[in-house]
């Protein structure tokens, strides 16, 4: 990812992409924002709280290196991230994307930021519908 610039948890007053998952981070939410340098450029990136966290699992558990794509993690994510804590009959009855998964989320992540994430996940829900 190179060397981080920027570590901040805003409050979107416009709407914005998750970096990670590519959903609206929606006005009035709270998100994290990142900058970083990486091969003499700059980058910057939004996520929602509950994708940051999945972010640092991924790194924990998944990644191998410093050197990923944020479409490979999610995409690991994806694929991996349920299949390591859910039944084979629970994964074939959630329809929720692990991003928006509760399940998922209360096995994935540690309690010191699970409230947090659980929030967010729940903010979003209000605001789709």
């Amino acid at each position: 990812m190179g060397e981080i610039l920027t570590m901040k948890q805003r409050k979107a007053r416009k709407e914005h992409k998750c970096t990670l998952c590519g959903s609206p981070i929606l006005p009035g939410r709270e998100y994290m924002y990142y900058s970083w340098v990486n091969d003499c450029r700059i980058y910057e990136g939004r996520f929602h709280i509950h994708c940051d966290a999945m972010l640092d699992v991924f790194m924990t558990e998944f990644c191998v290196d410093d050197e990923y794509d944020y479409d490979d993690a999610a995409c690991a994510l994806r694929e991996e991230g349920c299949e390591k804590v859910c039944t084979y009959e629970e994964r074939e009855e959630c329809t929720l994307d692990l991003f928006s998964c509760e399940r998922c989320l209360r096995k994935l992540l540690p309690p010191t930021v699970l409230g947090a994430a659980l929030r967010s996940v729940q903010e979003n829900k209000v605001d789709e519908t």
